[in-house]
């Protein structure tokens, strides 16, 4: 069964790479200069799609369990990056390589927790919003985004999530994480990872606990936004970006155009957003854009 799980090397090293060449040289700006330019961006969105973006949190538009979930599911693979990294540092650290284990850390809790925030939206939306089977079957790994395919996070996701959905109980969830951490092992030195972002770890089990409870306060945004900002000890910039993400992610009403707000926060990111980030907001963004473009495609057929 192992030969069904793998983790694919380009991961590894670009975020080794990235780490190891870019120090923290985050410039100071100041709030109301972020706000101006995430307002600009929105403006050029709303724009392009002809839609005026409603200010009322947690409103869902035509493509509304899509983009919520997705919601979800992306702010869980960003928390779970950024604890992932912080503790594979440290890992890397006692091994004599902390960018590499920064670099493991990341990738693994970007995918165990954005599944797992996926798996309890999944579950929420079954129990309290009377769907009797809210689960797809299967994924289609096919994207128009040429985003797509940056870093294979948003893909990992799908997969592993697919498999807990479609294993008939064959495998449970925990098992299919610990197949992801095996593979994460071959790297030597890092599978203590598992019994610190593990699914019996805090970090998985507060990602479990804000998903259901977004999904059971009809997908509220300030709610998603604050409770991660707790966990994670967020910087107004962080908040900001995210407020203004969602802004215009949960106003759009078709699936094109949900992509289409993810790519520009994308694009916004690698040109403008490094100012605003450091190297392990930006990797943990990252992840999270990847995995809100196949999150989107995972969920649609609830559209």
């Amino acid at each position: 069964m192992k030969s069904r799980f793998f983790f694919p090397a380009v991961i590894f090293t670009s975020v080794v790479l990235f780490i190891c060449c870019n120090k923290d040289n985050t410039e100071k700006h100041s709030t109301e200069q972020l706000k101006q330019e995430l307002t600009i961006l929105n403006g050029s969105i709303s724009e392009s799609i002809g839609i005026t973006f409603d200010n009322t949190k947690g409103f869902w538009s035509a493509v509304g369990k899509v983009c919520a979930v997705a919601g979800a599911d992306m702010t869980g693979a960003y928390a779970g990056a950024q604890v992932g990294g912080e503790i594979g540092a440290y890992v890397g650290a006692v091994a004599g390589n902390p960018p590499a284990g920064a670099a493991i850390g990341a990738t693994a809790g970007a995918v165990i927790c954005g599944v797992g925030a996926s798996y309890s939206a999944g579950q929420a939306l079954k129990n309290s919003k009377n769907l009797d089977n809210p689960y797809p079957n299967g994924y289609n790994s096919s994207l128009s985004s040429p985003y797509a395919n940056n870093n294979n996070i948003g893909f990992l996701h799908n997969k592993y999530l697919d498999l807990i959905f479609t294993m008939n109980n064959e495998v449970t969830p925990t098992d299919v994480y610990q197949h992801l951490f095996e593979d994460l092992c071959e790297y030597s030195l890092f599978d203590g990872l598992f019994q610190k972002i593990g699914p019996e770890t805090q970090i998985h089990q507060d990602v479990s606990k804000i998903s259901t409870t977004y999904i059971s306060l009809d997908y509220n945004i300030d709610y998603l936004i604050s409770e991660y900002g707790k966990i994670l000890d967020f910087p107004e910039s962080i908040t900001n970006i995210w407020l203004y993400f969602f802004n215009a992610f949960s106003s759009v009403e078709t699936i094109e155009d949900a992509y289409m707000v993810v790519d520009t926060y994308i694009e916004w990111l690698d040109n403008n957003g490094k100012e605003y980030v450091s190297p392990e907001e930006y990797i943990a963004f990252q992840y999270a854009f990847n995995t809100a473009l196949h999150s989107i495609n995972y969920w649609s057929f609830l559209n």
